[in-house]
């Protein structure tokens, strides 16, 4: 192979690196043993280092990753899109073991709801007779698609929550691209907010029930008191965040957050209908 020329488009090389397509001058001598591990020790340190300096901004500085990241500092910083799925997974895989699980729901759940519980409950019941199935069979396969479909369907929010923004914002001049970067970026600490806070928090009421007052009863998570953190965890950081990014005045934050709250309610019960859905049909 020609050195001179390079190796994916062609073009004649005067440097390193091709001036046409960016692609790096192609030398034999990197095929070894050591030049692999010093690619792969580079890659992993540099990697590392993007993901502690991206989960200290978004969890102690709300909204100031958005801002960089729209402001074009993007090298020190793992991508939106990425960081989101790294702690998707991350969060997919805690859960797995221990921890609250805020976005699966069973049958019950469902067929509870005051929003269209009794099209569930027709839906389900008809589900059961028609295939013969015992409520408890049923429930068991409809939870598990239900727990694998809520991760994987749960980056459809995205583009709802920037609809909302959109909306809330519409003399922001941002365009629609801007709104769903902060709305990844807020996604994404929810979900790492659910994964280690929340879980250090269930921990440290756990130590205290059982170090102070003698009681063990087992570390229970707690779904009414989880549901009431991660509520006023996701109000606070809504308001510092859309304060930081969208630069109103704290009055007309505190009036666009409350919005923004409630926006986030109807997102959320869409999601769960799509979800159901989406569960339904695969058991």
């Amino acid at each position: 192979m020609n050195s001179e020329v390079c190796a994916s488009c062609g073009e004649s090389l005067t440097g390193k690196y091709c001036q046409k397509c960016g692609e790096k001058k192609f030398d034999k001598s990197e095929f070894t043993v050591m030049n692999y591990a010093g690619q792969l020790l580079y890659n992993l340190t540099h990697f590392e280092s993007k993901i502690w300096k991206s989960l200290y901004l978004l969890c102690f500085k709300p909204g100031e990753i958005t801002i960089n990241y729209l402001k074009g500092k993007r090298i020190f910083y793992v991508k939106p899109v990425q960081f989101f799925l790294l702690v998707n997974i991350f969060y997919f895989f805690v859960l797995n073991y221990v921890g609250y699980d805020v976005f699966t729901s069973s049958p019950d759940d469902y067929m509870n709801k005051d929003l269209m519980g009794s099209i569930f409950t027709a839906l389900i019941n008809n589900k059961v007779k028609s295939e013969n199935l015992s409520f408890d069979e049923y429930t068991m396969d409809f939870y598990n698609h239900n727990y694998i479909q809520s991760k994987l369907l749960i980056i459809l929010m995205i583009p709802m929550i920037s609809l909302a923004l959109y909306f809330l914002y519409p003399k922001s001049k941002k365009l629609f691209f801007e709104h769903m970067i902060y709305s990844t970026h807020y996604l994404t600490f929810i979900l790492f907010f659910i994964t280690v806070f929340l879980n250090l928090i269930f921990l440290l009421a756990y130590l205290i029930k059982k170090l102070f007052f003698n009681e063990d009863s087992g570390f229970i998570f707690q779904n009414e008191f989880g549901m009431a953190v991660t509520a006023i965890t996701a109000s606070i950081y809504a308001y510092l965040s859309l304060k930081k990014v969208y630069g109103q005045s704290e009055l007309l934050t505190i009036v666009k957050t409350i919005l923004f709250m409630i926006s986030l309610i109807i997102i959320t019960d869409i999601y769960r209908i799509i979800l159901f859905f989406t569960s339904f049909y695969l058991t």
